[in-house]
């Protein structure tokens, strides 16, 4: 489980066919290990937002739990002012 972070005009470029996908590569890579659940490891992140509002980040585990139930949990970050 980790956060790939790209730069987004990198990917523009990409996108409006400027420049080969393989040439953007990531620039940080986090691995925030120590805000995992323990015990009950979840097997994967579901997805991440941030609302610049409230400068919050959102990030979802997903699979806790026995295949059948599948829950999730939801971290949430406060980032400074």
């Amino acid at each position: 489980r980790q956060v790939i972070f790209y730069d987004v005009h990198e990917l523009g470029h990409t996108a409006l066919g400027e420049q080969d996908p393989w040439v953007v590569v990531p620039y940080a890579i986090w691995r925030p290990t120590e805000f995992y659940l323990t015990g009950n490891p979840c097997w994967n992140v579901g997805g991440m937002t941030y609302d610049s509002t409230s400068r919050r980040l959102f990030m979802v585990e997903r699979g806790i739990g026995p295949a059948e139930t599948n829950a999730a949990v939801v971290h949430v970050w406060s980032l400074g002012s």
